[in-house]
């Protein structure tokens, strides 16, 4: 017959068994000095108020707003894309495929792998969508054709810039 003890007995006894700890002060050690470095937040509002006073951060703000103007006004073109020489047309199938099951908090399968999903079942385009770059005037002059149709219903996206506002 085995006699079994607590798992707290053990906890308990394991911990009485230990040394206690403490603290002495072990006096100095060696010299303590001062720190030497300004604050680095004074430094940065010394080094604003600086270029306050110059001009400089007027400049710099300047700077700084031209160039996210110009990225907003002329985006970099999309990679990949080109202008086409023959007409041609595109059907895409934007079916995706879950490659994992997906569980909720208790573990239940909501969604199981192998599930395929085409968005175009739930929410349908409205609108023909007119791809184009704004900067090739060919292009912009088929958009304004092609949107200006009497099938209408269609979308404009231009990439980089287009000269519509």
């Amino acid at each position: 017959m085995s006699i079994q003890a607590p798992l707290p007995f053990f906890a308990l006894l394991l911990a009485a068994s230990m040394p206690i700890a403490h603290a002495d002060d072990l006096g100095v050690v060696g010299p303590t000095y001062d720190i030497a470095e300004p604050d680095l937040l004074d430094v940065i509002e010394s080094r604003l108020k600086y270029m306050e006073k110059t001009g400089e951060l007027a400049r710099k703000q300047n700077e700084h707003r031209d160039r996210v103007v110009a990225a907003v006004e002329k985006p970099r073109p999309v990679d990949g894309l080109k202008a086409t020489v023959t007409r041609r047309r595109f059907f895409i199938d934007p079916t995706w495929i879950l490659d994992h099951d997906i569980r909720n908090a208790d573990g239940a399968i909501l969604f199981a792998r192998g599930l395929r999903v085409n968005p175009l079942d739930h929410v349908s385009l409205r609108e023909r969508l007119v791809f184009f770059d704004g900067r090739d005037r060919r292009q912009v002059a088929f958009a304004q054709q092609a949107l200006a149709s009497p099938e209408g219903g269609a979308k404009p996206i231009w990439s980089p810039v287009s000269p519509w506002r």
